[in-house]
């Protein structure tokens, strides 16, 4: 009988002591992690499905909470994704003079489907994409934003008027370099000319435009021999604000302009290669 008794300890004892810490409580399963930084994403209204970064898709991640983070937005309204974009990009690039508007991004935060959360538990995620949402090809996610080797969905294109922004892989004429503004003493304001500056401060935009346009093509002719023409337009933006009555405010931007020839991608950083009209 003693033996008998010796037996069942064991077979009880024995797994146990194997297994520190199982005390017969069931332990919740560890929720499932975001996705990767820099996983391209399908957005749909209430789901984001991973795909190759080959294919068309939305945006990318950039920035992710686990599950267990304090810190993870739970609200869809959050701005946490606009404040984590603008903490990575910091103030926007100026070149010659211009504020560039090359790389032109929104955000989109996500959260774990629904099988993956628990209560409020549920990893987030935000996701980079286009201003105008578009769909594109390639990568954006880890470039600066003065970035011009990205996919031409982050350009500033539009065709004819400024005001209807294109993204850039839309057939389109003109594509926006940079802006510029500033104010001038009012009693001037009778001899400006059609872009609202002064002669002399159009012939300095029109010429830094020019550079731009050919640091920012990495080309050393902007023009392509005369079927781009880089020039100095009324911005498409907001008008500055003039802080004086005195003063008269003026905004213009630093465009690339193909004329009747309808581009089909960003000239952003094209080089050598052949302006893409097909």
């Amino acid at each position: 009988m003693a033996a008998l008794l010796l037996a069942v300890f064991a077979a009880v004892l024995v797994p146990q002591a194997l297994r520190p810490g199982m005390d017969g409580r069931a332990v919740a399963a560890p929720l499932p992690a975001p996705p990767a930084v820099g996983t391209c994403m399908v957005l749909g209204p209430r789901i984001a499905t991973p795909v190759d970064c080959a294919r068309p898709h939305d945006g990318e991640v950039f920035t992710t909470w686990d599950a267990d983070d304090p810190r993870r937005p739970v609200n869809r309204h959050s701005l946490a994704c606009t404040d984590e974009l603008a903490a990575s990009r910091g103030d926007p690039p100026q070149l010659h003079g211009w504020q560039l508007t090359v790389f032109n991004v929104s955000t989109r935060l996500i959260r774990a489907p629904r099988d993956q959360r628990l209560g409020d538990g549920a990893w987030a995620a935000c996701v980079l994409r286009p201003a105008d949402r578009s769909r594109y090809e390639g990568t954006a996610v880890g470039l600066p934003a003065d970035a011009v080797e990205r996919p031409g969905a982050f350009g500033d294109c539009a065709s004819g008027s400024l005001y209807f922004r294109l993204p850039c892989t839309d057939r389109h004429t003109v594509e926006r370099l940079g802006t510029a503004s500033g104010t001038l003493p009012r009693a001037s304001a009778a001899s400006l000319g059609d872009n609202g500056l002064p002669a002399d401060l159009d012939a300095a935009l029109t010429a830094s435009c020019h550079d731009l346009a050919g640091d920012l093509t990495r080309s050393g002719d902007p023009t392509r021999g005369g079927r781009l023409t880089p020039a100095v337009v009324r911005s498409s933006m907001v008008p500055a604000i003039s802080p004086s009555p005195d003063l008269v405010a003026w905004s213009v931007d630093c465009v690339v302009d193909s004329g009747e020839l309808e581009l089909t991608d960003s000239v952003v950083g094209l080089g050598d290669r052949a302006l893409p009209t097909g």
